[in-house]
């Protein structure tokens, strides 16, 4: 319950501040809006509230967040399904065939856009089936986090130039620079895995 209402607020504040001048103009509405809602906020303050909860547990930390990276990409695509049905989150007008309009969307379209929230479902579902395999390759622990923070990362960059999000340095959204830090602590944190790994030994442990 804890990693799950600090990664809510985390997700709500993380959004707000986002949105500059409205937090301090609406302070109430912003904090509690539907809209705007960032994926990295949820992403960094669930990280940090299960590594803490893990810690105090004395749970094996690499095994553990293995499995939890497993299962992030599931709910992640069920978030993009309630993004989709809401209107929220969606891309730039487009003349495609696939192109959706989302006439009571946040904010509303009647011109038909790109639905970048059925792209990320598509490109997140090869995530999570490559997860599960490797989960069964007997790879030291931490792999399939670190892999997974990589893979989540780059699926996101390659949306972000169909969203409508606003450029903030070198042509790049926020979330494209957030996307470009989490793939360089990933490929450091696969190496790391390798040189130092953790195998059926601690996969066999039980908590103290």
């Amino acid at each position: 319950m804890y990693p799950i209402l600090f990664r809510v607020g985390d997700f709500t504040v993380t959004s707000s501040l986002a949105q500059g001048g409205k937090l301090t103009q609406d302070p109430i509405g912003t904090l509690f809006s539907r809209g705007g809602f960032t994926f990295y906020g949820g992403l960094i303050g669930g990280v940090l509230a299960v590594l803490g909860w893990l810690a105090w547990k004395k749970y094996p930390l690499r095994q553990a967040v293995d499995a939890c990276a497993v299962a992030v990409p599931v709910g992640y695509m069920l978030g993009r399904v309630g993004c989709f049905l809401v209107g929220d989150d969606y891309g730039y007008p487009t003349d495609v065939g696939w192109g959706v309009a989302f006439p009571e969307g946040s904010p509303p379209t009647d011109v038909p856009v790109h639905p970048t929230q059925i792209y990320e479902i598509l490109l997140t579902l090869p995530i999570f089936g490559f997860l599960l395999w490797l989960r069964k390759r007997g790879l030291p622990d931490g792999m399939v986090f670190f892999s997974f923070l990589v893979l989540a990362a780059i699926e996101r960059f390659g949306v972000e130039f169909y969203r409508v999000n606003p450029e903030v340095a070198m042509g790049l959204t926020d979330a494209q620079l957030v996307s470009l830090g989490l793939i360089a602590f990933g490929l450091v944190g696969m190496i790391w895995a390798r040189r130092t790994p953790v195998l059926s030994s601690a996969k066999t442990a039980t908590p103290g």
